[in-house]
């Protein structure tokens, strides 16, 4: 017999796992589905930043020479195959055209509100989670780290832009950066301090702590294949180890990831890597004293 929920979420990472214990909390059914144990795929190995500041999405560059450099695949942030342009060529002018000074302003202004709650949700969820969630969470903020004048003139522009979102940072001159971090070498010449985004060391384990919150609470966890995924008459089921399960009538999704094999054709711009998580639902569903260090290109993180 088929095992029935309101809601089937595929992907048991950060963004999988969020989505369950949220719906969750508005009295739906959850049934959370992943190949392996939560948080072990991209979100074990992301860079663990909570980021308040992140208001401004990644925009096509406009300068010709920093577009050249990406044709010519001298970048060490992206690479392309030649032979996948024809493919993607169409894609790419449509990011150009979206990344126009006043089309990315207007993706700020709807981005802020969800970016200026993104602290207190982690907090209401590492609360619940307890200890194991504690444990892994800093409030030091973390460190955009620079090795050039030209860099570090344009992030501290770049983070003015910021001010009217009340985002909290503080431009850091080279003496100033190794007041606060002692050892930090004498190449780095600046820093943007973002004082008010959180870090995780282990961002797998936050991820797995969400995860048996989750089921304290009720929800089901299931391994499973996304790609077994499949439509039936009364909605879509999934086959896990322990048995199909089925969620009735409508189905939505939310995240990066392939998504031909779900009926839908999107394309993916991967920025060091992307995760996937696929949600199913019936019609009721509800609408540390560490600092983590980032250099741009020539960039390595870690903590205090």
């Amino acid at each position: 017999m088929r095992a029935r929920a309101d809601v089937i979420v595929l992907g048991a990472g950060m963004v999988g796992v969020s989505v369950a214990l949220h719906l969750q909390k508005r009295g739906r059914d959850v049934v959370l589905i992943d190949r392996r144990e939560a948080g072990q795929e991209t979100s074990y190995g992301n860079a663990g930043l909570i980021q308040r500041e992140a208001v401004f999405p990644y925009t096509f560059p406009r300068e010709f020479g920093t577009i050249l450099s990406y044709a010519l695949n001298n970048r060490r942030d992206a690479v392309y195959h030649l032979s996948a342009l024809p493919r993607i060529a169409p894609w790419l002018f449509r990011y150009w055209q979206n990344s126009t000074p006043e089309r990315v302003e207007r993706s700020a202004r709807a981005l802020a509100p969800l970016m200026a709650r993104c602290v207190e949700e982690h907090d209401a969820l590492i609360a619940e989670a307890g200890a194991a969630a504690r444990r892994v969470v800093h409030r030091g903020g973390w460190l955009n780290c620079f090795r050039s004048q030209e860099s570090f003139h344009q992030a501290v522009a770049d983070a003015r832009r910021l001010d009217q979102y009340g985002v909290d940072y503080a431009a850091l001159t080279g003496p100033q950066l190794r007041e606060l971090e002692p050892h930090m070498s004498e190449a780095i010449i600046g820093a943007i301090h973002f004082r008010d985004s959180p870090t995780s060391s282990d961002p797998g384990l936050l991820t797995k702590a969400y995860a048996d919150l989750f089921t304290r609470k009720g929800g089901r966890f299931c391994t499973g294949d996304a790609r077994r995924l499949a439509a039936q008459p009364s909605g879509w089921s999934v086959a896990t180890e322990t048995g199909p399960i089925e969620a009735c009538e409508e189905w939505w999704r939310s995240g990066l990831g392939p998504t031909t094999s779900f009926g839908h054709s999107v394309t993916i711009f991967r920025w060091r890597s992307s995760a996937a998580t696929t949600c199913i639902m019936g019609r009721k569903a509800m609408p540390h004293s560490a600092i983590p260090c980032v250099m741009p290109m020539a960039a390595s993180r870690w903590r205090r």
